[in-house]
């Protein structure tokens, strides 16, 4: 799980995927999920650039045992839209991981 991702000027994505590996008890399994609002703003929250995300927002492994790791695919994006309108600025935005153990 990446704990920053840089986001440059005018660039359409970024990887933000993560992988996962576990290692369980019978009729248990891993589950992951991404939570997003889908905007960034800026330090005093007057300005924002939207984004979305692609690929792997949810997870859940079909056994205890998930090796080797499950790479998942998850990429931020932001439209050439969004970059036009946007003030140049440092944006500030926040994805949610949750690793959870759930029955199978």
């Amino acid at each position: 799980i990446p704990a920053d991702t840089a986001l440059y000027w005018k660039q359409p994505s970024a990887d933000v995927g993560y992988s996962v590996e576990s290692h369980l008890t019978r009729n248990k399994a891993v589950s992951v999920s991404v939570a997003a609002d889908g905007t960034m703003k800026t330090a005093d929250g007057k300005y924002t650039l939207a984004y979305t995300l692609d690929g792997a927002t949810a997870y859940k492994a079909t056994t205890p045992v998930v090796y080797p790791a499950a790479a998942q695919a998850l990429t931020l994006n932001v439209s050439a839209d969004a970059w036009n309108y946007a003030v140049v600025e440092e944006y500030v935005g926040t994805l949610t991981y949750t690793a959870a153990v759930v029955a199978l």
